[in-house]
């Protein structure tokens, strides 16, 4: 019987310390996306500074889209803390975070036409 909250997990298994987040449902797996915006979700800007999120975000989002990633899988990687590319998200306060992360999804979406 599967777990309602998460189907990846079945009532009664043990959880497996080599179960990996993307096992779990906590993060989408980022496989199909190419090498350059995998590292610029894990590393955010370049020089290891705080992205802007013209600057790395928009062009992530778009990727995540077009690869057929769901707004929420966004979002879940845009605010992960263990990607470099939430830097941004989590130095601002939450309201404007939310608001602008907000906004550059549904710039990605008005773009691709979604």
């Amino acid at each position: 019987m599967v777990h309602q909250d998460n189907p990846h997990v079945r009532i009664g298994e043990r959880c497996s310390a080599t179960r990996t987040r993307e096992d779990l449902g906590l993060s989408p797996d980022l496989s199909r996306l190419p090498h350059e915006t995998r590292h610029s979700i894990r590393c955010g800007g370049d020089r290891g500074d705080v992205p802007s999120l013209g600057v790395s975000r928009l062009p992530v989002c778009l990727a995540m889209l077009q690869a057929g990633y769901r707004n929420d899988e966004v979002w879940t990687v845009l605010t992960d803390p263990a990607n470099g590319i939430s830097r941004k998200f989590f130095a601002t306060s939450a309201s404007e975070a939310e608001n602008e992360l907000d906004r550059v999804i549904t710039e990605a979406c008005e773009e691709l036409g979604i």
